[in-house]
C-alpha cells in the first residue's frame, strides 16, 4: 500500500494561493445581518456596489414597511471579511 506522502497530485499547490483573492461582504443593519446573502468580489468597490444594490432591492421589496423595519438609514453598513 502506498504512503499518502508518496503520491503527488498534479494540482498540488504547496499552500500557495491560486487564482484571485476574493473578498467576502455582508450587508448589516445595525448589529444584525440584513440578509442571509453574502457576496464575493475582488475589490472593495465591487462589494460596495453589490451591497448598495442589495439594499435598494430590499427597500423596494418592502416599501410598505421599510420605515418600520429600517427606520434609521445611517445604520446600514457593509462588513468585509
Amino acid at each position: 500500500m502506498a504512503n499518502i506522502h508518496d503520491v503527488v497530485k498534479e494540482d498540488d499547490v504547496n499552500g500557495n494561493i491560486v487564482g484571485d483573492v476574493m473578498l467576502i461582504g455582508a450587508l448589516f443593519y445595525g448589529d444584525k445581518k440584513a440578509s442571509y446573502k453574502s457576496f464575493y468580489a475582488t475589490t472593495q468597490a465591487e462589494l460596495e456596489s453589490m451591497a448598495n444594490s442589495l439594499k435598494q432591492t430590499m427597500l423596494e421589496e418592502n416599501k410598505e414597511i421599510k420605515s418600520f423595519l429600517w427606520p434609521d438609514d445611517t445604520l446600514w453598513n457593509l462588513r468585509i471579511y
